[in-house]
């Protein structure tokens, strides 16, 4: 009997609570793979392919080769937007971040009144949350709920 991995195989044949622990671990690890592999790696590979084609969704698709990336190149819109997504990710991304964590970072501080300035800051965030679940509730209450009401006037 194979061992499924390698070091334990050359220790020879595990013992005690953790014995054939590897194949419980491949097992349940299974769905999540074949789903990785149908879900995710699928449908990459047949857009790679679909790139490959000539193809307006009315007529079958001609095989083209590598004219459709040759002819993306060459198109300035695609290198403008090219450099737009690189100036953003690499200026406007770390920047926010540095500034999210120095604002954590300075609600963190132990200041005097530092409660008000995180309850002012986050007030925003916990009205709208109060404000969606009062709403569903009005919608899925019993006695005179929206919905309450819209079944009885089908009834």
């Amino acid at each position: 009997m194979a061992l499924p991995f390698p070091r334990a195989a050359a220790r020879g044949r595990r013992k005690g609570p953790r014995a054939g622990e590897g194949w419980w671990a491949l097992l349940f690890l299974a769905p999540t793979i074949v789903g990785l592999a149908l879900l995710s790696a699928g449908p990459i590979l047949a857009s790679f392919g679909i790139s490959l084609t000539s193809w307006d969704l009315l007529r079958p698709p001609q095989f083209v080769g590598l004219d459709n990336f040759v002819s993306l190149v060459n198109d300035e819109r695609f290198l403008i937007s090219l450099r737009n997504t690189a100036f953003y990710t690499l200026l406007s991304v770390p920047i926010g971040m540095v500034l999210a964590l120095g604002l954590a970072l300075a609600l963190n501080q132990p200041l005097r009144g530092i409660a008000i300035i995180r309850t002012a800051y986050f007030l925003p965030v916990v009205t709208s949350a109060t404000a969606v679940g009062l709403v569903w509730a009005w919608i899925y209450s019993p006695s005179n709920g929206l919905l309450d009401k819209a079944i009885g006037q089908s009834r």
